[in-house]
């Protein structure tokens, strides 16, 4: 009676623990494992996301750096016309170039991102093209300049009244200022790069 009471107990002892472990497969280990697969996924998806999502914030940054760069056009010019400094006084353009007081030349910039009526110059050894160009006094006067050539330039008027009035471009480069045309008449300008003006890089503004 003893062996079988001890039979019995030792069976019902087996099958506790096999059913114990055929829950566990299906209830316990086998969904555990496959939430930690689950979880590891959806962290390497949530990863390459969030790296795409900054490559592509960078990329639009940069893109907005490089519109507000080309947005920076010389001095601000107030609705009345008058071409002022960056705290609202009028620019003076009889002083050192680059001075706070003088109107200011652009960071580097696309041609295309120039205001429409911008008069375009190009600089070479061959000259400044074009070369003369018409203003009316008293207007607010964009003018660019570009480099045609692998040389550095530098545009400046002869007339002493003018001698804020300048603009140095290196090689491929554009850059733009804005200042309001003086009294009528004619003002020559030329290449301020020892030599250039000797090789004909000159000019004429004719103000009416």
């Amino acid at each position: 009676m003893e062996v079988a009471v001890k039979l019995i107990i030792t069976i019902l002892f087996i099958t506790l623990i096999a059913l114990t472990m055929v829950f566990f497969g299906i209830f316990g280990i086998a969904p555990l494992t496959r939430l930690v697969n689950k979880v590891d996924k959806e962290d390497i998806n949530t990863i390459v996301v969030t790296e795409e999502e900054t490559e592509t914030d960078v990329i639009i940054e940069e893109e907005l750096q490089g519109l507000q760069e080309d947005a920076r056009v010389t001095s601000p010019v107030t609705e009345e016309g008058e071409v002022v400094t960056q705290e609202g006084v009028p620019v003076k353009l009889d002083v050192e170039p680059g001075t706070p007081d003088a109107p200011q030349q652009s960071n580097p910039i696309s041609e295309e991102a120039l205001p429409e009526d911008t008069i375009k110059l190009q600089a070479s050894a061959a000259g400044f093209s074009p070369n003369t160009f018409t203003v009316r006094s008293g207007t607010a006067v964009t003018l660019s300049l570009t480099t045609a050539d692998d040389r550095s330039h530098v545009f400046k008027f002869n007339d002493p009244t003018l001698s804020a009035v300048a603009i140095g471009v290196g090689t491929s480069k554009t850059r733009a200022i804005t200042f309001n045309a003086p009294a009528k008449g004619e003002y020559s300008f030329f290449c301020d790069v020892p030599g250039h003006a000797g090789r004909g890089e000159t000019g004429t503004m004719t103000v009416k």
